[in-house]
């Protein structure tokens, strides 16, 4: 392998190493509106026994199978109220990736 394929290699191998460094998830996921929303509904539908036992309850069959948890639930229905909140910004112009 040549000197300048080998310095491109490794920049291309640094280039990436940094973005995994700098990436500690999505926009979405990060923000204030769905981090307290999504600890919100865990405290108040996920946390307890009895809690649990209704959540798993109501939950549909392929949910279950998929191990479909109540957390997961609570970020999914945080996630439409944070697109929302995004939305009445009216300098936000983009819809926040999430990766729950």
């Amino acid at each position: 392998m040549g000197v300048k394929r080998m310095i491109l290699f490794e920049c291309v191998l640094f280039s990436l190493f940094c973005n995994f460094l700098v990436t500690d998830g999505s926009a979405g996921d990060i923000s204030s509106e769905q981090q307290i929303c999504s600890q919100k509904c865990d405290a108040r539908n996920c946390t307890g026994g009895y809690k649990k036992k209704e959540f798993f309850k109501n939950q549909k069959w392929y949910e279950g199978v998929i191990g479909w948890s109540c957390l997961d639930d609570c970020k999914y229905n945080c996630m439409w109220k944070t697109i929302e909140a995004f939305h009445k910004v009216p300098s936000t112009v983009f819809t926040p990736y999430f990766n729950l």
